[in-house]
């Protein structure tokens, strides 16, 4: 059965539950990210650039596109299930032990609702 255009614009409720685990996924591995970008802060003034550093800004970077592509979830603005789908993985990566199964939720989630789009 087709969904009218008003029943589009809302997303249906395993979207909307992936899209918020996605952003809890993602606000987490910004979380990890900015602490382990501070804590090679002393490190950087007296080696230079370190390892922590460098990988405190990757997890950033993921928790900052994890948290974008659950907002697209969210508000249903997406074509596909890409976006979404890569948001939880790299929510998954950079959210730690917590950030991993609420990434796994979001991946059931969006895997529950591919009949949606």
């Amino acid at each position: 059965m087709a969904r009218s255009s008003a029943e589009k614009s809302r997303p249906s409720a395993p979207m909307f539950l992936g899209g918020i685990l996605t952003i809890a996924a993602g606000c987490l591995a910004v979380w990890n990210g900015l602490t382990g970008t501070t804590s090679g802060v002393v490190f950087a003034i007296e080696e230079g650039l370190s390892r922590y550093a460098i990988c405190g800004a990757v997890i950033l970077v993921f928790g900052i596109v994890a948290i974008l592509a659950g907002i697209l979830a969210v508000t249903n603005r997406h074509r596909s299930l890409t976006l979404p789908i890569l948001g939880a993985v790299l929510g998954m990566l950079g959210g730690g032990y917590y950030g991993f199964f609420l990434g796994l939720a979001a991946l059931i989630m969006f895997w529950l609702s591919q009949g949606d789009l």
